[in-house]
Formats: structure tokens, sequence, C-alpha cells
């Protein structure tokens, strides 16, 4: 429970910092994992369906959405590559959790001390 201004200062701060690394930690896995034509194509698709590269961290459910469409089985291993990255960028250490999406690790990464 946040009890005071300066708290909800640093928890906000907390959420700033993860947000601004969201997008560059999905370039960098995708790039790594696919390649950049398979990139440029994924964020084709997002456009055409609503979500541009500056909104993916307040549309993270959506982008999971289109992981799980476009690479099916292959979705929750891009997932943890993004995580990984977002952690690194961060400076947290990464902790593989059993059956977690990228939502899950972003809300842990949130409440972490960064």
């Amino acid at each position: 429970m946040i009890t005071s201004e300066s708290e909800a200062s640093r928890v906000l701060n907390r959420y700033n910092r993860v947000d601004e690394h969201i997008a560059a930690s999905v370039d960098e896995a995708l790039d790594d994992l696919l390649g950049t034509p398979v990139v440029e194509a994924f964020y084709a698709y997002l456009l055409d369906i609503g979500v541009s590269r500056n909104d993916l961290a307040g549309k993270v459910k959506l982008l999971c959405s289109a992981l799980d469409s476009t690479f099916e089985e292959s979705s929750p291993t891009i997932q943890r590559a993004i995580a990984r990255r977002l952690y690194a960028k961060l400076g947290i250490g990464f902790v593989p959790i059993e059956g977690a999406g990228l939502p899950e690790y972003i809300r842990q990464a949130s409440k972490m001390k960064v």
C-alpha cells in the first residue's frame, strides 16, 4: 500500500522506467531471434491492428496476442527473450517463471527496486 507522496513517486518512476525500455527490448529480442525483415513485417502487422511501436508499453496484452497468433508455439520463448532484455536494461537479474508471459514479467519488474 502506498502511504506517502514520495512513495507514490517512486512507484511511478519504476513504472516509467519499465515502460521506456519495453519497445527497445521488443526490437532487440525480435531482431536477434527472427531478423530484421521479420521484425519489420511484424511491426506492419501491429500497425494494422492499431498498435504502434510507441504504444507497446500500454498495449502489452495486444502485443502478446499478436505474438501468439503470429508465432504460435514460439511465442512464450519470444516473450521470455523480450523479458530478459527488459530486465537487463533495468539491471535486474532475470529468473524464468514457469508459465509466465511478458505481462507477468513486466509486473514483476515494476515491483522490483529499479
